[in-house]
């Protein structure tokens, strides 16, 4: 099942971990059980069963904790903890994250060290402390390196862009995610990746002819895997930059279902809620009414995380959004989100979010 992922054949993936499971139940062994249940949650995290993945994530941590192996432990509550962020279940990451820690202590392993210190680094990010989110990045990436964690370069390369992104320095990724684009199958998340960083960086010719390939076949190309709300994210984003009415409504109908979610990969790296897209496009197909009853989900569900940083976006694009409606009950609320986030910046180091409420309270 797991040598099959990669050719998006969910079928026979989900038929072969079914059988893996069953030979495991059959044999009564909690590792072998909670080994085929991981199977079957990476098959499970393409789009059409998002909805599954806390419950096997649970019964994994359940079947960990029984078979005493604390390498298997750690590695299911890293599942629920990243099910928990796309989530938004703040309780359960304050549940977990501490059990998570106390492990990582106690194997004394460079990689479990390493991961821990990248959920830090991107809690710190989502809350808008970008330097020191950079430096605890930089200390989880070197032990990373130490350790031999295969997935080195994913973690790198989604850290530094988020860092990148706010300090408005995404010039500097360009070569390393054009590399991993051209490396990757086209429609991957670095390939979307990529035509949204050239609209970012100002070349949107190139942007405006790659989001066009991805849109092909209502954007068939796009991978289905663990980084489709990634690729979504990106794609929206560009989406809505470009100002294409058509695709957003087909970028929305596939977002739709996900609206309580956020768009995570895994613990390394935090874009916002579904709903904060899903308010983007509407705004960009012209629905009003659902824009902004999207933006008002996107604030509460930011707010309740502790997702700072997001909170204050969706804030602002909300406020763009009302300031473009012209009526004055509208331009009152505008004014009042600005004035609030003015205040929220303060605490954050966001040259992004500081340049966006500069240009927002100009206008």
């Amino acid at each position: 099942a797991v040598a099959r992922f990669w050719n998006n054949d969910s079928a026979l993936c989900l038929a072969l971990t079914d059988e893996a499971i069953d030979i495991a139940r059959r044999s009564g062994d909690a590792s072998a059980l909670a080994e085929a249940l991981i199977a079957q949650l990476n098959v499970m995290s393409r789009p059409a069963f998002l909805h599954r993945q806390l419950e096997l994530s649970d019964e994994i941590a359940r079947l960990a904790y029984e078979s005493g192996n604390l390498n298997l432990i750690f590695l299911a509550l890293l599942f629920r903890m990243e099910e928990y962020i796309a989530r938004g279940d703040s309780g359960g990451m304050r549940h977990d994250l501490p059990e998570i820690r106390r492990i990582a202590e106690e194997l004394r392993q460079p990689p479990e060290r390493s991961f821990v210190m990248m959920i830090d680094a991107t809690s710190l990010l989502f809350q808008g402390k970008i330097a020191e989110a950079a430096r605890v990045g930089r200390e989880a990436l070197d032990l990373g390196a130490l350790g031999g964690d295969p997935y080195y370069q994913i973690t790198r390369t989604l850290h530094r862009y988020g860092v990148f992104y706010e300090q408005q320095k995404l010039e500097r990724l360009e070569d390393e995610i054009r590399h991993l684009a051209e490396t990757h199958r086209p429609g991957s998340m670095w390939f979307c990746a990529l035509a949204n960083l050239c609209s970012l960086i100002g070349k949107t010719d190139e942007a405006r002819n790659l989001f066009e390939a991805l849109a092909l076949g209502s954007f068939a190309s796009v991978s289905q895997d663990f980084g489709w709300p990634t690729s979504m994210y990106h794609l929206s984003d560009l989406c809505v930059r470009l100002g294409d009415a058509k695709r957003a409504a087909l970028l929305y109908e596939q977002l739709l279902p996900h609206a309580k979610r956020n768009m995570v990969f895994s613990w390394m790296a935090f874009y916002g809620s579904v709903s904060r897209c899903l308010g983007l496009l509407a705004a960009t197909m012209g629905n009003r009414e659902r824009a902004s009853e999207h933006f008002e989900d996107a604030i509460q569900s930011s707010r309740a995380l502790g997702a700072t940083l997001w909170t204050a976006r969706a804030r602002c694009d909300y406020a763009r959004f009302l300031l473009a409606g012209g009526e004055p009950e509208q331009q009152a609320k505008a004014r009042a989100m600005i004035d609030r986030v003015t205040l929220q910046i303060a605490e954050m180091d966001s040259a992004c979010l500081a340049a966006e409420v500069a240009s927002l309270a100009a206008s």
